[in-house]
């Protein structure tokens, strides 16, 4: 009878470094505002990098943690989380961050919206939107004030996350539910066209038509 081969017991701990949890947010900001980095990794780690575009922000950052990087020079950011086991295998994950510009368009300057997915305006409410030439959005919603990071390429439109003053108002009557859906609509924009003093904002949500302010 042979004797019994010895089976290879796997080194306790020796297992492979895993990221988590990656994200950089929001991923469209005007220049001077700041992005959360927020991670969790696990697994045999012994080393942990935040890099931005290949330049270490943060080196041997605990497990889990955050932090907030401003940025102050438009263009495109790719931050880079890396887990790295004693014996230098790594994981990785990536998360994209562009500080936008409003580039000079014709979009720059302020709009008043006269038509929302077809239909008119309550009565007795006003909704804007003021695109600055820095690639900053506000403007008001009909109830609460909103801003916003935004970019253009040609007829692109991408807008940011919306921020705002979180106001609730009674009147008019269905001022709340005009407001919550112009900001989904705004949020999802995808293009824009100008038409003599008119923009028309196409998005995956609907359509705004607006007038130029002033």
């Amino acid at each position: 009878m042979l004797p019994a081969q010895p089976t290879a017991v796997p080194p306790i701990g020796d297992n492979a470094p895993v990221v988590n949890f990656f994200a950089a947010t929001p991923s469209l900001i005007v220049p001077g505002q700041c992005v959360g980095v927020n991670w969790s990794v696990g697994g045999n780690v012994a080393r942990t990098q935040i890099l931005r575009n290949g330049v270490v922000v943060l080196d041997f950052a605990l497990a889990s943690g955050s932090i907030s990087d401003c940025l102050n020079t438009p263009g495109s950011f790719t931050y880079r989380i890396e887990a790295i086991a004693p014996d230098g295998r790594l994981a990785f994950q990536q998360a994209a961050v562009t500080v936008g510009a409003g580039q000079g368009s014709g979009l720059v300057g302020g709009w008043r919206l006269t038509n929302l997915n077809g239909a008119n305006l309550v009565p007795g409410t006003e909704i804007t939107a003021v695109f600055g030439d820095g690639g900053n959005l506000s403007g008001s919603s009909g109830c609460s004030t909103f801003s916003a990071a935004y970019q253009i390429n040609g007829s692109s439109l991408a807008i940011g996350s919306l921020s705002g003053s979180a106001q609730v108002c009674d009147q008019p009557a269905g001022i709340m539910e005009q407001e919550a859906l112009y900001q989904l609509v705004l949020a999802s924009a995808s293009g824009f066209t100008i038409e003599g003093n008119q923009l028309t904002i196409r998005s995956a949500r609907g359509q705004l038509t607006f007038v130029r302010i002033g």
